[in-house]
């Protein structure tokens, strides 16, 4: 009779243990999971953001002005005169899904989204101190920090789409 019980209390532990590895293993599952898709639709955003920076793509959406920059040189700024979208990263933001992403890309995702939102914030003000499609010479720091960002954002940008996509792959 011991024997019988032994063996009940082994089956039933063995049954306990499977069902423990099981679970772990669907909740790793769901979790690679929730990490490719939060790396593929942060990349589908940030590439979307890509294509709005090519002025060859979307002329009509682009603006030059001529400004006396810093050091006081005289030089021709373009920037793009629309709001980037960051909808998703948001989304991935508030809903704590950042940290699904891989730690070494978080950073860079972090940054990137807060020059994004920046950029929208001061094309709104260059655009409301506009007069009759004028920028006063005060919105020019402005308009040069537009142009030298969105050179920047080209640059950085195929790094990080490049590790989204090692992100979703490793699923």
């Amino acid at each position: 009779m011991d024997f019988t019980i032994d063996t009940q209390v082994g089956l039933g532990s063995l049954a306990t243990l499977a069902t423990i590895v099981a679970s772990a293993v669907a909740y790793f599952w769901r979790k690679k999971a929730e990490m490719a898709r939060a790396s593929k639709n942060l990349y589908l955003e940030l590439q979307d953001t890509l294509a709005s920076l090519d002025v060859t793509r979307f002329p009509n959406d682009f603006y030059h002005i001529g400004i006396r920059d810093r050091n006081g040189k005289y030089r021709v700024v373009y920037f793009m005169g629309r709001s980037l979208n960051h909808d998703f990263y948001d989304s991935l933001i508030y809903s704590g899904k950042i940290n699904f992403l891989n730690p070494s890309i978080q950073q860079h995702v972090q940054d990137l989204f807060k020059r994004i939102k920046t950029h929208n914030t001061y094309v709104d003000v260059v655009f409301e101190m506009s007069v009759g499609g004028i920028v006063p010479t005060q919105g020019h720091k402005y308009c040069e920090w537009l142009h030298d960002s969105e050179r920047y954002m080209q640059q950085e940008l195929p790094e990080i789409l490049e590790s989204l996509r090692r992100g979703w792959r490793l699923f």
